[in-house]
């Protein structure tokens, strides 16, 4: 079916193996080159040519060790599909596939300039196992001897024909959404039981051992892969012990941190909820499993208490069916035709706790809104409507660009706070438009009165009520104290004073109702932009 290598290597960084056709090989001829633990131990990646491009890549922090031998295995399939992994891990960290694969022959071992490596290849460890059975313990050698003829890569069933029940429960301790990259990153542990037929003893025969204890790669269990993941996916179940009794009956419970993608919906945030689903699928032997779902309500109620981002409002678990070309064929060949795969899927919904956005984003909009409001009542003659209005439209800019730098540009809609920042501005525009027109009504010396229909209509009982215009009294008052108080131009206040009252008390009193038009106008135009 192709080639498996084994291999151990000691080294800081850049470790470098080389499958070649030939035994020679320059630069250009076509070769596969793995590098283990490139740029400082940082990523590992395959390449076509010595020294040229990467055809796959990905981020391996502290896969090597400068102090003791790491394990890995390298296998190259006849159809071209070359795959890296760790020992005692079915799921590669690193693999690809050549359109037009090669015949190797030779393999070579190296490392970089002034790195120091140590390399053990093809090693039978028999032997050196041979002489420690005879120390070990009572469970020790009762886990020897059950593991003497067991293989870890075939399903443990007596029966190939039936599928094996596998129970799965996700126990989630931590989850965020990360808005800019649409990324959920979630934080637990999983909790798997199955039966092992191949792994039974009888107690009283050994030393009434109930059960024992395996590390995870020493016996068969599930390799699961992150379908949605914001990387590779592989391998997201962290090291982990696994209990076994003496009936076979199998207690996994690996740690986990999976990164899905989660495209979220931002038009009503900060009290938005989000729906994520997480898709995990089974690397191999997937139709041979099935799947039970153990309820996770006792772990999610402890979940909803924790102080975080985001509240989870329900957990839903579920299989699915899924088409998918990267599973390969029994006998190696690929399949042209996209075949149905179990996953398991569990669908998140969550929202967001939105009291500290209330005081940051809300409360400034409340405030810059009242405050252009309020200027359409302010008189006329001071300094005070334009100057309220300015402030307002510099909040509003400056909480604008904070909003834009928090969030992401989505695409396809614009969050609902965004544009009601947006809405205000055109508010407060308004004001400050209607704000010049209504000071230079007021400020400028008028020859006569506005037109006759307009001074009755001002002078109306009803329309004064409704629009709470001042008497001709009150603003005698008022011109002669901003006359006297105010620093605006001398010679207009003087004008004001000398010249004919009463069609200058016409033309603010004029204005003052344009102030109280505008503030019903706006406020109807504001109420209707902010509706959702």
């Amino acid at each position: 079916d192709g080639l498996l290598i084994n291999l151990r290597v000691q080294a800081k960084s850049d470790a470098h193996i080389l499958l070649s056709p030939t035994p020679s090989p320059e630069d250009i001829d076509a070769v596969y080159e793995i590098v283990l633990g490139a740029g400082r131990n940082s990523f590992s990646d395959i390449r076509r040519k010595r020294r040229a491009s990467t055809k796959a890549n990905v981020h391996t922090r502290n896969l090597l060790s400068e102090n003791e031998l790491k394990g890995f295995w390298i296998r190259l399939r006849t159809n071209g599909l070359l795959a890296v992994g760790r020992d005692g891990e079915d799921v590669p960290f690193l693999f690809w596939q050549d359109t037009e694969p090669l015949l190797i022959k030779y393999i070579s071992f190296c490392t970089w300039n002034d790195v120091v490596g140590k390399w053990i290849y093809d090693c039978n460890q028999d032997e050196y196992q041979a002489d420690m059975v005879q120390n070990l313990g009572a469970s020790a050698q009762l886990q020897q001897k059950l593991l003497a003829n067991y293989n870890r890569y075939i399903l443990p069933v007596i029966d190939s024909d039936k599928t094996m029940p596998i129970s799965i429960q996700l126990l989630p301790d931590l989850i965020n959404l990360d808005d800019k990259k649409n990324k959920m990153t979630l934080h637990g542990s999983f909790s798997m039981q199955w039966y092992d037929d191949k792994l039974q003893w009888e107690q009283d025969e050994n030393n009434n051992i109930s059960s024992l204890i395996f590390v995870n790669h020493e016996i068969w269990s599930p390799e699961i892969v992150l379908l949605n993941s914001v990387g590779n996916g592989a391998s997201p179940l962290g090291r982990s012990k696994i209990m076994l009794n003496s009936q076979g009956k199998v207690d996994w419970k690996p740690s986990t941190v999976l990164e899905a993608r989660c495209y979220l919906n931002l038009t009503y945030w900060p009290w938005d909820e989000q729906v994520c689903t997480i898709q995990l699928g089974f690397w191999r032997e997937g139709d041979s499993l099935q799947i039970i779902i153990e309820d996770s309500k006792l772990q999610l109620d402890s979940l909803r208490k924790a102080s975080t981002q985001w509240e989870l409002e329900e957990l839903i678990a579920g299989t699915d069916k899924i088409s998918s070309q990267w599973v390969q064929d029994s006998d190696g060949s690929e399949s042209d035709e996209s075949l149905e795969h179990a996953v398991l899927t569990y669908t998140f919904t969550l929202r967001r706790i939105s009291r500290v956005y209330i005081w940051v984003f809300v409360l400034p909009l409340i405030a810059s809104i009242v405050m252009s409001l309020s200027s359409f009542w302010l008189s006329p003659i001071g300094p005070e409507k334009l100057s309220i209005n300015c402030l307002a439209l510099l909040i509003l800019c400056l909480m604008l660009i904070i909003i834009q730098v928090s969030l992401p540009a989505p695409p396809d809609h614009t969050p609902y706070l965004l544009k009601s920042y947006s809405n205000a501005i055109i508010v407060v525009i308004i004001s400050m438009f209607t704000s010049v027109i209504v000071i230079s009504m007021s400020r400028t010396t008028h020859l006569g009165p506005p037109p006759k229909f307009i001074c009755s209509s001002i002078n109306a009982t009803l329309v004064s009520s409704l629009l709470c215009l001042p008497g001709t009294s009150s603003m005698d008052e008022e011109n002669k104290t901003e006359g006297t108080s105010s620093n605006f131009n001398v010679s207009t206040t003087s004008l004001i004073t000398v010249k004919d009252i009463n069609a200058d008390q016409y033309w603010m009193l004029l204005a003052i109702a344009l102030d109280r038009i505008a503030f019903f106008g706006t406020s109807l135009l504001l109420s209707l932009l902010l509706i959702p």
